[in-house]
């Protein structure tokens, strides 16, 4: 089995950060958060891991698939526009059933 390493760039760390800023920025928007404080509740923070994890993970795997065909810029800001709506949306949709199964 071969391992690569993988080397964080300047463009991981923007799809890090991007993502991190988006899961917060829905957060905020939820009705039971009334300030920055609420995030630091033990629950809300196992939350965002589960919405901030997979999303990165699938926006720097596909980022490194577009990044055989599109410039580094091209493949972040592709990377992001599609995997952090789909990954979001999936994860929220997969709380939902569960929630009300």
């Amino acid at each position: 089995m071969i391992m690569t390493k993988y080397h964080f760039t300047k463009e991981s760390f923007s799809i890090i950060s991007s993502v991190a800023l988006v899961t917060l920025l829905l957060f905020m928007m939820d009705k039971d958060t009334h300030s920055i404080l609420d995030l630091l509740k033990p629950g809300n923070l196992v939350a965002f891991c589960m919405y901030c994890i997979p999303t990165i993970l699938v926006s720097i795997l596909l980022y490194q698939v577009l990044l055989k065909k599109y410039t580094k810029r091209k493949s972040t800001v592709l990377s992001l526009l599609t995997a952090v709506p789909i990954c979001l949306t999936l994860i929220m949709s997969l709380f939902y059933i569960k929630l009300h199964s």
